[in-house]
């Protein structure tokens, strides 16, 4: 099941029309890519948007822009958090003698700053095995579900700390938009392209800082 990438820029086009979006056809096409590679391996995939912060503090924002390699160390230091902790639930689940499914997590990510804003702020969707995770969760739960591990994870990233689940949600830097969940058939193109619109607006040209020394889009590779 895929769409070929022509098709794929005009329903971004389409979907986004009035906003005078632009978009870059290779972060299109690494979308296209690791969409493919998580129906490569899986049968039903979940798919979720999430959007990452940093607290707005210009000292903190200065620290970045003068050291963009540093925001770099936390996003991979997030995504090795989150791992750890899925790792961790498969583990607990294998104890208690649940039938397990592990999960690769695929991803992509667009770092964007807006005008005025003293630090960036990430956009993701994430690709999972269905068989493993279908929903993020309540967000007002206190059970680590999906949800609340990515918040532990990123923030606990940010601060180079382990933080607890109240602390993360007092802090608030993590934020699930209005309808973040996709649950996909491999076969099911319809709900690929929903999916997929959504995941386009990561790849927007507006609010990128492109060429300032730092990557402003990324994505799984495997």
């Amino acid at each position: 099941m895929s769409i070929s990438i022509e098709e794929y820029v005009l329903l971004a086009q389409q979907f986004y029309e009035g906003r005078n979006y632009s978009f870059n056809v290779d972060n299109l096409e690494k979308i296209l890519s690791v969409s493919e590679s998580a129906f490569k391996h899986y049968p039903r995939v979940f798919s979720f948007r999430v959007d990452l912060r940093f607290q707005q503090d210009p000292a903190f924002g200065m620290y970045l822009a003068l050291k963009p390699e540093a925001g770099s160390r936390i996003i991979k230091e997030f995504f090795s958090r989150l791992k750890r902790l899925i790792e961790c639930d498969e583990s607990e689940r294998r104890y208690e003698g649940k039938r397990v499914h592990s999960t690769d997590i695929r991803y992509v990510w667009a770092k964007e700053q807006t005008a005025g804003a003293p630090c960036p702020h990430y956009h993701m969707m994430f690709f999972l095995n269905r068989d493993a995770y279908y929903k993020l969760g309540n967000y007002e739960s206190e059970r680590m579900n999906l949800a609340n591990k990515v918040r532990v994870a990123w923030h606990s990233a940010v601060s180079d700390e382990n933080i607890s689940l109240q602390d993360c949600k007092k802090m608030g830097l993590v934020h699930f938009p209005k309808n973040a969940e996709y649950l996909i058939e491999r076969n099911d193109t319809e709900s690929l392209k929903k999916m997929l619109v959504r995941a386009a607006y990561l790849a927007k040209n507006e609010t990128k800082r492109r060429g300032q020394g730092y990557r402003c889009f990324g994505g799984s590779n495997i």
